[in-house]
């Protein structure tokens, strides 16, 4: 699982690499969003989180996701 995972260090202004084997891997350009998602940040290629997004949130899974944990 974490076989593809590099620990990153921040520089003195907060701002830290990805390696370009990651980048590669998951189709990342020039253009990314940034997730914040339970106590961790996801980096997206923005064409891909764009599909997701147009996917998984719509209201009846985002519904159905609330109902799924009693809210």
């Amino acid at each position: 699982i974490f076989m593809n995972a590099t620990q990153c260090n921040p520089d003195k202004q907060f701002r830290f690499s990805v390696t370009q084997s990651l980048l590669d891997f998951a189709g990342i350009g020039k253009e990314v969003v940034i997730v914040g998602r339970a106590g961790q940040a996801e980096i997206w290629a923005a064409e891909e989180f764009k599909a997701f997004e147009a996917e998984n949130l719509t209201p009846e899974k985002l519904l159905a996701s609330l109902e799924a944990i009693g809210l």
